[in-house]
């Protein structure tokens, strides 16, 4: 029987939008498969998208579309079938785990990152536009801190980019905010912030009075945890405390998250190595 807590995150997801099964499934991977390797038994990726509502029909087509893209590939052992990461998607991930696990902001002193991108590579607007860059106009994005690894991923090595490291010298109190405020749309950032918070305060509340969580359902959790928290942080751009509006709700918001994951991991992590199969 599902905890009460979980089932109301479960069916709050299914109110707001259904889970796709491609972009739940790249969590999973994220977050339990790459910190132990790259591959996972099948079996393991359909129970876990069974719990949220996802069956395995879903499960199994979005794994080959996965594939398709280059993202994944199986290995058959005997009855059962492996799939591992490939090193494009390990590397694009990694990127991405700063964003999500990391500090509310670069490190002081970190250089920003400008990428300027040529006619041929204006394809690549919307990916860096997700990961929290921000268009100023003529191919050229930006974001605070050394994001360099982070556009490799992205970008590959197959489209024209120039990756420029600098510190902004604002002149004026509240220049760098107000600099910042019309390249990102911190209003709309800070209230998803907010929702997160309202949405997961119930899990938080009942981890901190005792109430646990059984082994697969603290792993259902905690991807939930994640794969709604990374939506929001992936598209952060992590701006210094003094760019940021005085009632921003990302820093109260990922004190949450980790509070959650911290209680959540003991009990999960027992039950990945307990139960999860890879093709060692």
């Amino acid at each position: 029987m599902t905890a009460p807590v979980l089932t109301r995150l479960i069916g709050d997801f299914a109110a707001r939008r259904a889970l796709r099964a491609g972009s739940f499934i790249v969590t999973f991977y994220g977050d339990v498969i790459l910190p132990r390797g790259r591959s996972v038994w099948i079996g393991n990726v359909i129970e876990a998208c069974r719990v949220v509502g996802i069956n395995e029909s879903q499960s199994r087509t979005a794994i080959s579309r996965l594939v398709e893209a280059g993202r994944l590939t199986s290995r058959r052992l005997g009855r059962r079938s492996f799939y591992q990461l490939t090193d494009w998607a390990a590397a694009e991930f990694r990127a991405a785990a700063d964003a999500i696990y990391g500090p509310a902001c670069a490190p002081p002193g970190d250089p920003w990152t400008f990428v300027h991108l040529d006619a041929e590579a204006a394809d690549a607007l919307g990916p860096l536009s997700g990961r929290g860059f921000a268009p100023m106009g003529g191919g050229l994005v930006v974001k605070p801190g050394d994001c360099r690894a982070e556009v490799r991923a992205l970008l590959g090595g197959g489209r024209r980019a120039v990756v420029v490291a600098g510190v902004p010298e604002p002149l004026g109190e509240g220049a760098l905010a107000d600099w910042a405020s019309t390249l990102w749309d911190l209003a709309t950032l800070s209230a998803d912030y907010a929702a997160f918070a309202d949405r997961f305060g119930p899990l938080a509340a009942a981890l901190a009075d005792g109430h646990a969580l059984g082994g697969a359902e603290s792993v259902v959790a905690r991807l939930l945890l994640v794969h709604d928290f990374r939506r929001i942080a992936l598209r952060d751009p992590r701006l210094p405390p003094g760019a940021v509006p005085a009632d921003w709700a990302g820093d109260a918001a990922r004190v949450l998250f980790r509070a959650c994951y911290d209680r959540l991991t003991p009990v999960a992590e027992h039950h990945v190595l307990s139960h999860f199969r890879d093709a060692a």
